[in-house]
């Protein structure tokens, strides 16, 4: 029902796109792109249970349906920047949509940004595991991870993106729970952060 009446919110010239993240895969468990094996909640797997448009990246998995479903339609070597469904987001402006949960546990988009930016408390590795669709083969994506001596910690940037507006909704169990933001107010204000400062102690701090 959930999905269903955010199909209805989004119309017939809209899209509706889901994280069905698959973290478990870094860790060495089989992906298989065919299964309803999100972990980044029940609505994803739904939305693939209704037929959506899966992109193929073991971690960062999409699950569209509408208008624009099939840019959707790809698997993208690097989980993060050019050439991936966090490209397409903020090319297309997107709403991004928060439930009842706050942006450490959230946001990924940030880290989007942090790649396109070349953020220097990350760096690229790559990972390797087994792949499944159809059959069984061992595939290898680039994942742009966090330093050792980083703790990522999004409190800062949650607190400024409601001050100056770019947040509209609620925040996490008042009201509805749903938070709103475009993907474009999200990539400017923290490309600026990480300009400014790198985005320490506002997007990331040292561990003590």
């Amino acid at each position: 029902e959930i999905v269903e009446s955010l199909l209805e919110a989004v119309g017939s010239d809209g899209t509706l796109v889901f994280p069905v993240f698959f973290f478990s895969w870094c860790n060495g468990r089989r992906f298989d792109i065919r299964e309803l094996n999100g972990e980044t909640g029940v609505l994803g797997n739904t939305a693939l249970k209704m037929g959506a448009v899966r992109s193929g990246n073991p971690v960062y998995s999409f699950a569209a349906i509408g208008k624009y479903e099939r840019l959707f339609y790809m698997d993208n070597y690097y989980m993060l920047g050019m050439g991936t469904p966090f490209q397409i987001l903020t090319e297309l402006d997107a709403k991004i949509a928060a439930l009842d949960v706050d942006d450490n546990h959230c946001m990924t988009m940030y880290h989007h940004v942090e790649k396109m930016e070349n953020a220097g408390h990350r760096f690229e590795k790559l990972f390797s595991g087994d792949y499944t669709n159809g059959e069984t083969h061992v595939k290898t994506y680039s994942y742009f991870v966090r330093c050792e001596d980083v703790i990522t910690d999004l409190e800062p940037m949650e607190k400024l993106l409601w001050h100056d507006g770019c947040y509209q909704g609620n925040r996490p169990f008042m009201g509805d729970g749903m938070r709103v933001i475009r993907a474009r107010d999200l990539y400017e204000m923290t490309a600026a952060i990480l300009k400014s400062n790198g985005g320490e102690n506002v997007l990331w701090r040292r561990k003590q």
